[in-house]
């Protein structure tokens, strides 16, 4: 029987399986601590950044909203929208509406000043150290906000927009910086990732990050209202979660070192269990090996108790079952080639047999003989002398002589047979020897 190729060991087997499970198990398990550290640090920023903007929107004090509501009227006089301009504007674009002389002179004023100073104090919450009242808070670079620190601005929906557009009013960073920072003047047009109708009197905290070519942020929209409950504008909070994200960063390569350290723990552990089950099976194969070539005195002993030790414990008890048969095929064996000897003895008996009845001649039935010269007829139509026929038919020979009838027709007048014949004893010679008295004329 041909040999079976062996493509993979068992003992290959083993690792490669143990590997998978320990790793697949590792790897959800990371996973999941992934995911689950991802979505709680999430959702504390999340729950900070509805705070600091729920806090900063009640900083806008009552001469702060009135501020709000004719900064908008004066805005709204001075803009020019461009439609080629505003269709073309992808999501998260800007566009400015208002001239830069014009911008200039809004900005100076005071109520643009009232409403600056309330975002600058918003910013100033988010640094880690404590900072005083102040009646004037410098303005705060793009690099520390991209650092971590708060973005804040104020928006306003505009009526002959699209409903996801919207208008800035105020920003905390409305200058440009010297890092690349455009800034965000009053009049600045933006397509929003939302319909503007989302902030009408709820507080909206983006579930995703949003991207742009300056920093990941997490932003939250405040509606801030009037005395008539009625929204005046929108409080917009960026959170940068650069540092946030570079935890995250850092807890994903743990997470990817925890795996690479427990494949390589599993393939240690996988190699000690393979090699301890492979010497166990090793014992079996060579003991298969030894009982397939005939050597039913093999035992095969496993040291170990486990389902290795039973299954040789079966194989033994086989081995023995297969001996007995063994032998008793070998006695069936023996008494079938003693039969098939005396059959082939009582063959020869009855061919020999055969032999001996086709050499024994007999004749059978009606033979047909002339009346007159006594020859028969054979069943080719010949007619042959009596003697010849009996002779090719049987296993008889003739002698020829004279009866005593023949013998008184023949030599009746001969001197000599009268001469004979007057002897007492001449009838009764001729009579017991008549079958083998031959006539010869004395000399």
């Amino acid at each position: 029987m041909r040999k079976p190729k062996i493509k993979l060991s068992f003992q290959w087997k083993i690792r490669i399986v143990f590997c998978l499970v320990s790793v697949g198990l590792t790897s959800l398990g990371v996973y999941y601590f992934y995911v689950a550290s991802h979505q709680t640090i999430l959702g504390l920023l999340q729950k900070n950044l509805r705070d600091v903007g729920s806090v900063g929107a009640m900083l806008f004090d009552h001469d702060s909203r009135n501020a709000i509501k004719r900064l908008k009227t004066k805005a709204f006089e001075e803009v020019e929208f461009d439609r080629q301009v505003i269709d073309a504007l992808p999501v998260g674009g800007t566009a400015r509406s208002i001239p830069p002389e014009k911008v200039k002179i809004i900005q100076s004023s005071e109520d643009f000043q009232t409403i600056l100073h309330r975002l600058k104090m918003i910013n100033y919450a988010s640094y880690k150290d404590a900072v005083p009242l102040l009646e004037d808070y410098e303005e705060t670079s793009h690099e520390g906000f991209t650092l971590g620190m708060m973005g804040t601005y104020l928006m306003i929906g505009v009526d002959t927009l699209p409903p996801n557009m919207g208008m800035y009013l105020a920003s905390s960073d409305a200058e440009a910086t010297d890092d690349g920072w455009p800034g965000l003047p009053i009049g600045t047009l933006f397509r929003s990732f939302v319909p503007f109708s989302k902030f009408d009197h709820k507080i909206y905290i983006h579930n995703e990050l949003i991207t742009d070519d300056f920093y990941k942020s997490l932003s939250g929209s405040i509606p801030i209202l009037d005395e008539n409950n009625d929204t005046i504008a929108i409080l917009g909070v960026d959170y940068s979660v650069g540092p946030e994200l570079n935890k995250l960063i850092k807890l994903k390569w743990i997470c990817v070192v925890l795996i690479v350290c427990s494949f390589i723990l599993s393939f240690l552990l996988s190699f000690i269990i393979s090699k301890f089950l492979n010497r166990s099976l090793n014992l079996l194969i060579e003991g298969t090996k030894n009982i397939g070539q005939g050597d039913f005195q093999t035992r095969i002993s496993v040291p170990s108790n486990d389902e290795f030790s039973i299954l040789a414990q079966e194989i033994n008890n086989m081995t023995q079952n297969l001996k007995k048969i063994t032998v008793s095929r070998d006695k069936l064996e023996i008494e079938i080639t003693q039969r098939k000897q005396l059959q082939k003895e009582r063959q020869k008996v009855i061919k020999d047999l055969e032999i001996a009845l086709d050499e024994i001649k007999t004749l059978k039935g009606i033979v047909p003989i002339c009346s007159k010269c006594k020859k028969i007829r054979d069943d080719k139509g010949y007619w042959n002398k009596l003697e010849s026929y009996i002779e090719k038919h049987s296993e008889a020979s003739f002698s020829h002589g004279l009866c005593p009838e023949c013998m008184d027709e023949l030599y009746s007048e001969e001197k000599w047979y009268i001469k004979m014949k007057k002897k007492k004893d001449v009838h009764s010679s001729v009579s017991q020897d008549h079958g083998n008295f031959c006539c010869k004329r004395p000399s």
